[in-house]
């Protein structure tokens, strides 16, 4: 058995191979690595994501939006997350329901 793997072979806890970085050149713009973007399938999908505190929805038309405001009359519209962390760490505000267009 290697040092780098644990009992269950699929597992390492190395997350990363050092050796194998490419050498920082400030003459260039660092990229996203590309192994690490999401397929575009899941960017344009409904989505939720739940537990026992909050919903976070993400619709993707006016439809969807429309429904959701609906059923969640008070729910938090999200777009960007700037006023949202300075309401819920600084304000202490609790929305149980998110709503994050896609659009």
């Amino acid at each position: 058995r290697s040092p780098t793997t644990s009992e269950d072979e699929n597992c390492t806890p190395v997350l990363y191979n050092v050796s194998e970085f490419i050498p920082y050149n400030p003459t260039q713009e660092p990229i996203f690595p590309p192994e690490l973007q999401l397929d575009p399938k899941y960017d344009n999908q409904y989505i939720l994501f739940q537990s026992s505190r909050i919903s976070w929805f993400r619709p993707v038309n006016l439809q969807q939006l429309y429904s959701l405001r609906d059923r969640h009359p008070g729910a938090k519209i999200v777009v960007g997350n700037t006023e949202l962390g300075v309401e819920v760490k600084f304000k202490h505000c609790e929305y149980p329901v998110y709503i994050n267009p896609l659009w």
